[in-house]
């Protein structure tokens, strides 16, 4: 019997997410292989998360600066927006929460900008 066709075939056995996997892992290697378009695109999918998902906290946990209103999903989003692409503008928030939240969507502005 030869051993090359004794020898277990690549990939049996494993399950379907470790599958699932590898293939979201090789299109996203595929797609940055497409050059700086892919990649540009690629970050602003991550800042429309951190946008968004900065947007909800805000309007779901009712965070806002000392003394100001409630913000909408809108309006956190627009301030995330501001903050994403201006790491200055969070230089007169008041209240610790909002200051929690603005750093959080600096910090990651400045690493996709």
């Amino acid at each position: 019997m030869n051993a090359a066709r004794s020898a277990p075939i690549r990939g049996h056995g494993k399950n379907e997410t470790d599958t699932w996997r590898a293939r979201l892992r090789y299109q996203f290697d595929k797609s940055m292989t497409a050059g700086p378009i892919a990649l540009i695109g690629w970050l602003a999918v991550i800042s429309l998360v951190v946008i968004i998902a900065a947007g909800l906290v805000l309007a779901l946990t009712s965070i806002a600066p000392d003394g100001g209103e409630h913000m909408s999903f809108v309006e956190g989003a627009w301030e995330s927006l501001m903050r994403t692409m201006d790491a200055g503008a969070r230089g007169g928030d008041i209240g610790w929460p909002f200051r929690v939240v603005s750093l959080v969507v600096t910090i990651s502005g400045i690493f996709v900008f």
